[in-house]
């Protein structure tokens, strides 16, 4: 049985419009797979090894003179270019409130080290050290900052005086900035003079206005930390960008009983006044924390 003149004309034949009859393929109703973990943690590996691939035939070798090992220098390269081993959409951070924390008594140290970063406009607060600027400064500040434990990014500033008023406020935030979809979450609260006094309480509503998993340990490394200040009901939210703590250097091999963290013994050396030029002796140096430092200041 021949096709009807109308179906001939609307697949092109002769004399006709030329239009091309297309296939009808009805929407699956089932629903959409997702990856699970392992498959996400595979990926994630996959790709960061391609970028490592990439950065070691873009970069050079370090001099010899220099004394930096390949892997060093490649960290380096990869970080001062901006590359993050994260598959996370890059938002500009505008100029805004950033935090160095420091042990307590170290905010000058900190504030001398941001100084000699071309930094300005500095505020030492118990803690740390406000300052500011976007998303490079963020990466230099992690890269160059040696007395810091952690760099942070303002996030939110809003006035709360209960529960149900703080997750109304926090769900407003712009959380997909700093999440990835199904990562978890964890908070550090530190409540002082307010009526939110219940840190756990706390980190429970900012959880649930996130809307990702709040998670205390970090087991595979996607946990996005934010540092939470509450102080007079005014609540201050910040986002970490350090990930794990920058005193941990990654040259310690062996270690004593009571080891000195790495900034301490920095700031330490630069307490006492050393010129860099001078031999230095550290008689009871244990792991060698504050001469290691010290070369590495020098």
């Amino acid at each position: 049985m021949d096709p009807p003149a109308w179906c001939s004309a609307m697949n092109g034949a002769p004399g006709s419009a030329g239009v091309t009859l297309k296939a009808y393929r009805a929407p699956s109703l089932a629903p959409e797979r997702k990856p699970s973990p392992s498959e996400r943690s595979w990926a994630w590996a996959s790709r960061a090894r391609d970028r490592i691939s990439a950065a070691k035939s873009r970069f050079k070798r370090p001099p010899a003179g220099e004394g930096r090992s390949w892997s060093a220098h490649l960290n380096y390269r990869i970080f001062r270019e901006g590359m993050m081993m994260r598959d996370v959409p890059l938002h500009p951070v505008s100029v805004d409130a950033l935090l160095a924390l420091c042990a307590p008594g170290l905010e000058p140290f900190t504030a001398r080290e941001l100084r000699e970063l071309g930094f300005k406009n500095l505020r030492p607060v118990p803690g740390g050290v406000l300052f500011h600027g976007g998303l490079e400064d963020v990466y230099r500040a992690n890269l160059r900052l040696r007395t810091a434990s952690r760099v942070l990014m303002g996030f939110g500033r809003f006035r709360a005086d209960a529960f149900h008023e703080l997750e109304r406020l926090a769900a407003k935030l712009p959380w997909g900035r700093h999440l990835q979809p199904g990562a978890p979450v964890s908070f550090q609260v530190r409540s002082r003079r307010s009526r939110l006094y219940h840190e756990r309480a706390v980190a429970e509503r900012l959880a649930a206005a996130s809307g990702a998993p709040l998670q205390s340990h970090d087991e595979d490394g996607l946990r996005q930390l934010f540092v939470v200040r509450i102080e007079d009901d005014l609540c201050t939210l910040y986002a970490d960008s350090s990930g794990a703590p920058l005193h941990r250097r990654g040259y310690r091999l062996e270690t004593a009983k009571a080891p000195l963290q790495e900034t301490l013994a920095c700031a330490l050396v630069l307490a006492s006044g050393w010129d860099k030029t001078s031999p230095l002796l550290d008689p009871f140096c244990g792991s060698g924390a504050i001469a290691i430092e010290a070369a590495l200041l020098a």
